[in-house]
């Protein structure tokens, strides 16, 4: 896409929005790309946007700059973080496979859907697009395109609290596919209020609430086991003792134990975060 969405400012050389301008070359910007001067354009039918001015370039010229749509909004998102205020995060869940009696798979919830305020937004720190301080834990920020890596089994900073994906390949398009106007405004409004376009990569949490969830089920179990008779557990627990094999979650080890008993993994010396490997 060649529509210029924003603009530096020649006064302030900030990101301006195409709706804050005067039309034509009153606006006074130039190109972030490639620094010429730009007419904005707003007219009754088409999408509101920049363009080059055609006293400064031609029609090759014009072809061979090509201010990429992701580029364009990914540079405003950062300048609306650093200016900035509130930030509405999404729910967090992570598959779970459970013991005993819940031994199939389910999720449990990480995190709530909340709205934080933050401060101290820094750009390119700690492998993220920009990082913020919420209550004094730094919170990590990843732009997505469709030429972002893929971040599974991605390793964060220890410092990390979380660190939220957001996608902004499609954000500012109308139901149609058109850009709609007041493409800052609408910006703001996805990072304060809206969840659709987020979601988290890691977050801090996650052993805590996979830990929490294999106590609930080793407790469940062993209430179970109390309040059966012998003839029933033993109905359950066989005599003959079956090899199994064990995956460690947290140490992501696989080991060898057997169908009964705690099977601790050998590395952590854990047995919460086991589960059956198939």
């Amino acid at each position: 896409m060649n529509l210029i969405p924003f603009a530096l400012s020649k006064e302030t050389n900030l990101l301006v929005d195409v709706a804050d301008v005067p039309s034509g070359k009153k606006c006074a910007c130039i190109c972030p790309s490639c620094e010429i001067p730009l007419v904005a354009r707003k007219g009754e039918i088409n999408e509101w946007h920049f363009a080059h001015d055609s006293q400064y370039i031609d029609k090759d010229q014009e072809l061979a700059c090509d201010f990429s749509w992701a580029v364009a909004v990914k540079m405003m998102i950062k300048q609306l973080i650093i200016e900035g205020g509130s930030l509405t995060l999404p729910d967090y869940y992570i598959p779970f496979q459970g013991i005993g009696y819940q031994k199939h798979e389910r999720y449990i919830k990480v995190t709530d859907s909340s709205t934080v305020q933050y401060e101290h937004a820094a750009i390119k720190s700690l492998s993220c697009d920009v990082t913020i301080d919420v209550k004094g834990k730094k919170l990590g920020i990843i732009l997505l395109t469709k030429h972002s890596p893929s971040f599974v089994d991605s390793t964060f900073h220890e410092s990390l609290l979380g660190v939220l994906a957001i996608d902004i390949e499609r954000v500012g398009f109308n139901h149609d596919g058109k850009i709609v106007n007041h493409l800052r405004k609408h910006l703001k409004l996805l990072l304060e209020h809206e969840v659709s376009t987020k979601h988290w990569l890691y977050h801090a949490r996650e052993k805590g609430a996979y830990k929490k969830a294999l106590e609930e089920d080793n407790n469940s179990l062993m209430s179970s086991d109390v309040e059966k008779s012998p003839s029933e557990k033993e109905q359950r627990h066989p005599q003959v003792v079956q090899p199994q094999q064990w995956y460690c979650h947290a140490c992501h080890l696989e080991y060898q134990g057997s169908v009964i008993g705690l099977n601790p993994c050998p590395n952590c010396h854990s047995h919460f975060f086991r589960i059956e490997f198939k």
